[in-house]
């Protein structure tokens, strides 16, 4: 039973040994395009099965084609593979589709890698456009990021602002108050002027009438009198 199971276990580990090179290889294949014109698109074989081309490194290009149709035949022989109308059908769907393929494949391959190409065309627009949009909100980040760097200069010259601001208007309204002041008492000023050249004009007026009526007929007379004889002595004076 162990030796079974030893067995069981190193072919097990053959074929994972064997299997491995055709899956990693199949991993591999970069190009998918089926309207490629590549000629060793179609020879993943070589690369995918190497115990296949050792096999026909060693037998010759004919082992190949006898070792398959050897096998063909014992499957048949054997009845463990039978030819029936179900095979039959698939080997006429499989060929009419393989013409099929041949026919329009690389018509269709080609729309196909168009329309591949302007989707990956829109979606590197959109990264393209995505790209820029991130690359500008960094740039409009890092002026922020330098606007905060220069806050305290900025405060400070909004407060020397307001502080200047308070004082123009303080110095308006000082201002303000001085003229109100002024005309006030210019106005006080007036006043005392108009009431001081009435009382001026009051008093001249009432001297004036108190002086002429103290003055008599024969003080008139005598005044006339001297006045004429000081007109005369001043002629004869002349002459």
């Amino acid at each position: 039973m162990l030796s079974r199971l030893s067995v069981i276990t190193k072919q097990g580990a053959l074929l994972q040994q064997a299997l491995k090179p055709c899956a990693t290889s199949l991993l591999n294949q970069r190009n998918f395009s089926v309207s490629t014109t590549d000629e060793s698109k179609y020879a993943w074989h070589k690369t995918a099965l190497p115990a296949w081309q050792m096999y026909k490194d060693k037998a010759g290009d004919s082992a190949s084609t006898m070792f398959t149709l050897g096998l063909a035949s014992y499957l048949v022989s054997k009845e463990i593979f039978i030819i029936n109308d179900e095979v039959l059908l698939i080997l006429v769907m499989g060929g009419t589709g393989y013409q099929l393929a041949k026919a329009v494949g690389p018509t269709i391959g080609k729309m196909l890698d168009d329309r591949r190409s302007d989707i990956l065309e829109n979606m590197n627009r959109g990264k393209i456009a995505q790209i820029t949009a991130l690359e500008s909100e960094i740039v409009e980040a890092k002026e922020g990021e330098e606007a905060l760097e220069h806050r305290k200069e900025f405060f400070e010259i909004i407060k020397v602002n307001n502080e200047m601001r308070l004082e123009v208007e303080y110095r308006s309204r000082l201002q303000e108050v001085e003229t109100e002041v002024k005309k006030r008492l210019d106005y006080q000023i007036d006043v005392q002027n108009l009431e001081r050249s009435i009382e001026e004009e009051h008093i001249s007026t009432w001297v004036e009438n108190q002086v002429l009526a103290s003055i008599t007929s024969k003080q008139e007379n005598d005044a006339l009198a001297q006045c004429i004889k000081d007109l005369d002595e001043l002629a004869l004076a002349r002459v």
